[in-house]
């Protein structure tokens, strides 16, 4: 558990977590891809309270370095980032990762404070190298934000993602830590 403090002076923690959060990440999350920052449509999401504790579960209970952090303000979820890193050996050595923040929290550091939590938690083990990621390349404020903590861009797949609106490059990104 890591004290943060929001650019408004509220004090927060970043934390691993609990299956107990499953409640309040599902509105988090839902709220997210309505906006369209994700890759999944709203109705591609299960929404279940019960397939979520078995997603935190995994985080919790699974081997190799996957983790979820939440970032919590007086026992309301502000945010969260998931890492995962493969199965296959020689890929171990990397993980990528997925964030969501909660509307009314963006633009505080919540997101730059769940990412600097990860990026320490990832080079406090030997075994990740790399922490890689993927992104709209209309999600700008999240792109400057990654450039600002040190990822590269590695590249571009044109046109990966159709939306009703037409067609979005994915940008791909990696740090080496």
């Amino acid at each position: 558990m890591k004290a943060f403090q929001s650019k408004l002076g509220l004090s927060y923690i970043v934390r691993e977590a609990k299956v107990s959060d499953s409640e309040a990440i599902l509105p988090i999350t839902e709220h997210v891809l309505k906006e369209g920052f994700g890759v999944s449509t709203p109705e591609e999401f299960h929404g279940d309270v019960e397939v979520e504790r078995e997603w935190i579960k995994g985080y919790i209970e699974g081997e190799h370095h996957n983790r979820l952090f939440v970032a919590e303000h007086e026992g309301e979820l502000m945010g969260l980032i998931n890492f995962d890193c493969p199965n296959k050996a020689k890929l171990r050595h990397q993980g990528s990762f997925g964030m969501s923040v909660a509307t009314k929290w963006r633009g505080q550091g919540v997101g730059e404070a769940l990412l600097v939590t990860l990026l320490e938690f990832a080079s406090e083990h030997a075994s990740i190298d790399t922490v890689r990621l993927d992104v709209l390349a209309t999600n700008e404020r999240a792109i400057r934000l990654y450039e600002k903590l040190g990822f590269v861009h590695e590249g571009r797949r044109v046109r990966f993602v159709k939306t009703e609106a037409g067609y979005e490059d994915l940008l791909l990104m990696a740090k080496h830590v």
